[in-house]
């Protein structure tokens, strides 16, 4: 794949030169970038500079992010600067790809805040395999007491049968359906 990608961009970029847009030039360094090799933060530089003299903010965002993936150093300031700009856009998806990002290297607090933030705007977006992702991630990232006093929370994605999950793992489907915690009982049953 990176392969055929390498063959477009050696093709593409080229030609967003000649065409001289510097938005679409913009665009293409951010888009090829990934898959030049060594030369990505110096193409990423320039898509970023490009982006800002065009007024490109939704390219901007997408170049700081990235840029912020390949940079240890200034990666956070980078992704949090365009976690700020997609925020400005109203793009639901970049802020989302974002805080999933920074939830990969926040520690826990953070990344708990980070992933309901996103597990939230998936919902709203109807991206349901981002949505397991989240709900994975944010199990993983549970302080053990949360397992004991978390309670089920329901959502339907939109048609079809409700899906069920548990906002902290705190719970499973049990064999009739009903919600159990972690004990096994079923809420609100008294023994």
């Amino acid at each position: 794949m990176f392969t055929r990608r390498r063959v477009i961009a050696d093709e593409a970029l080229p030609l967003a030169r000649e065409i001289g847009d510097p938005k679409l030039l913009a665009a293409a360094l951010c888009a090829f970038a990934i898959v030049i090799g060594g030369d990505a933060m110096t193409m990423l530089e320039e898509s970023r500079s490009l982006a800002i003299a065009s007024g490109d903010q939704a390219t901007l965002a997408m170049v700081l992010a990235s840029m912020g993936h390949r940079d240890r150093e200034r990666g956070d300031a980078l992704q949090r600067e365009a976690l700020d700009l997609y925020r400005k856009l109203g793009d639901r998806a970049g802020i989302a790809r974002l805080l999933f990002t920074l939830a990969i290297w926040a520690d826990a607090a953070d990344k708990r805040t980070y992933l309901e933030e996103a597990l939230e705007l998936k919902r709203q977006l109807g991206a349901k395999k981002r949505i397991y992702e989240i709900l994975t991630l944010l199990e993983h990232c549970c302080d053990p007491l949360d397992w004991i006093s978390a309670k089920p929370m329901r959502w339907s994605p939109g048609p079809g049968p409700p899906v069920r999950h548990f906002r902290l793992a705190g719970g499973m489907p049990g064999p009739s359906g009903r919600d159990r915690n972690v004990a096994g009982d079923v809420p609100g049953r008294t023994h």
